[in-house]
């Protein structure tokens, strides 16, 4: 099954690139790595490509991501300068705008139509926060094109279709993981 790519190798942005169909296991591991990247205590823009998607999550998927969500308001509010979430979909953009609007989120989140206007806002939003921003994402940005979620390493297909995190999270999580199984060891 095609599953998500998590890329942070560009902090403190954060690319999510969605597969075709997604499902409560394959959330649970995406929102362990979300939250890796909450316990560095750190300010960051995620951007969530789901234009590859081709079913809208079930109603177990979207509660299980709703729990997860009101589990973390206050990591969402303190870390997280935004949101941005690519859905080609006119219907689809205007139902989740309208949410917003109606249930506002801990912070700011916007839905576009496409990766590189994503992109662009996020940047523009760590930069009025003044972040350190690395020099790669800085190359990405003075392309002179459209920057796309292909952009960002780790393609599921280079992991043989397991979900793929890059960057420094990879390593955050190889150490939680190790300590975890060194914990259970010694039980």
């Amino acid at each position: 099954m095609d599953t998500f790519r998590l890329s942070d190798t560009h902090f403190p942005l954060v690319v999510s690139v969605m597969p075709p169909r997604i499902d409560v296991p394959m959330m649970s591991e995406y929102v362990e790595r979300i939250d890796a990247i909450y316990r560095r205590g750190e300010r960051f823009a995620t951007l969530v490509d789901t234009s590859r998607m081709e079913a809208i999550p079930t109603s177990a998927d979207r509660a299980f991501l709703a729990e997860w969500q009101n589990r973390t308001v206050e990591l969402i509010t303190r870390h997280n300068v935004i949101n941005v979430t690519v859905v080609q979909s006119v219907l689809m953009r205007g139902a989740l705008s309208a949410m917003n609007w109606i249930f506002p989120p801990p912070n700011e989140q916007l839905v576009v139509a496409d990766f590189d206007e994503g992109f662009r806002i996020c940047l523009d939003r760590l930069r009025r926060e003044s972040a350190s921003l690395p020099a790669g994402l800085e190359r990405l940005a003075s392309l002179g094109r459209p920057i796309r979620g292909d952009d960002f390493p780790g393609t599921p297909e280079e992991s043989g279709g397991r979900a793929v995190l890059t960057g420094q999270n990879a390593a955050a999580t190889a150490a939680s993981s190790a300590t975890a199984s060194s914990k259970s060891e010694k039980s």
